[in-house]
């Protein structure tokens, strides 16, 4: 879930057009409340509660929808597909699911049909909420609950977990979904015990402070974006109150342009 880098006088003033791909009637029932993903050749793939109940995770590639992988079946030892799902360039689509025996799984596939499993790690206690995203080398961050019931961000990368940050003296809560780009960088959205609200961007164990809540911004929204060069896109309020976009990395946080604007 990562951007190609573009310059920030790429972001201004785009225009957009808006392509329907799938309604929610006949078998699709909802798509409600998660959000869907698409890749650079314009795939999408989102999750569906069905019309019979059962839940969905599907790929629209701009011709057709193709189911990759739900609960109707019976082989699969799913109960429900339950986060946004993330899309790689090119390839592995994952989410989120519940199995039939109440555990929690990252689900991995990489066409339909294709389905892997990885359990819960062993480091956490659970995984979640919302959805994972991932890079071109099968690393997958998550938030997720460790043991001693804080919070956290983690990186997998098949069966290896790294624990990356945590509720500790700086931060106290995690907000939205934290990124990975395809160097391994993490960017994530969370609260500090001072009060403030940071953009932060991990690097292993090492961490930056991209921005800061304070006299620049008045409120910083809880999801962000990754580029490939490090530099992490977001939306707060700025110093007037108006809704803005940023980007920022290790080297300094510029505004790129507002809502009166």
């Amino acid at each position: 879930m990562t951007l190609e880098s573009p310059s920030p006088m790429h972001l201004k003033h785009q225009p957009l057009r808006l392509v329907p791909l799938v309604m929610n009637h006949g078998r699709l029932a909802s798509f409600a409340p998660y959000v869907p993903a698409v890749d650079d050749s314009g795939r999408v793939a989102f999750q569906s509660t069905l019309a019979n109940g059962h839940s969905a995770l599907l790929v629209h590639d701009g011709a057709g929808l193709t189911t990759w992988a739900s609960t109707e079946d019976p082989s699969l030892p799913v109960a429900s597909f339950c986060s946004h799902p993330d899309l790689r360039p090119g390839g592995q689509v994952c989410a989120y699911a519940t199995l039939r025996d109440g555990s929690q799984a990252l689900a991995c596939m990489t066409g339909p049909g294709q389905l892997n499993l990885l359990g819960r790690p062993p480091q956490l206690a659970g995984i979640g909420p919302l959805g994972p995203t991932m890079n071109r080398h099968d690393q997958v961050a998550v938030r997720g609950l460790l043991a001693t019931g804080r919070s956290c961000v983690a990186l997998i990368q098949g069966l290896v977990c790294q624990v990356l940050a945590q509720e500790d003296a700086g931060l106290k809560a995690f907000e939205g979904l934290p990124v990975v780009n395809d160097s391994g960088q993490v960017a994530f959205k969370a609260q500090h015990q001072d009060g403030s609200e940071v953009v932060a961007l991990q690097t292993g164990q090492a961490r930056v402070i991209v921005a800061r809540s304070g006299a620049a911004m008045a409120e910083i929204r809880p999801f962000v974006t990754l580029d490939n060069l490090g530099r992490v896109g977001f939306a707060a309020a700025d110093a007037n109150g108006q809704p803005a976009l940023f980007l920022g990395g290790p080297g300094g946080c510029e505004r790129l342009t507002g809502s009166d604007e």
